[in-house]
């Protein structure tokens, strides 16, 4: 499945984290190292999921279903907060 920005959202990289604004209701939102490099790596550079697990894999040193697990919730997560949206 793929994903995009939502067309109500803003986002900036500040150093290692990206903050995201929802411009609908003014909502913003802070996102750690781990969750700043999937969201820029998803949305910015447009690299697939898979590729990305495999990034997170090898920097992390951890299971890959345990990355995709965390992968899904964050993705949940901002489907549910309208920062994305399915594509």
């Amino acid at each position: 499945m793929k994903f995009k920005i939502a067309d109500n959202i803003a986002h900036r990289t500040l150093e290692n984290e990206v903050v995201v604004l929802n411009l609908k209701n003014g909502l913003y939102y802070v996102l750690n190292e781990t969750a700043s490099r999937m969201w820029e790596w998803l949305f910015v550079n447009k690299i697939s999921i898979p590729k990305v697990i495999s990034s997170l894999v090898n920097m992390y040193k951890i299971d890959d279903d345990m990355i995709k697990k965390d992968i899904d919730e964050q993705l949940d997560f901002w489907l549910k907060e309208n920062l994305i949206r399915k594509s």
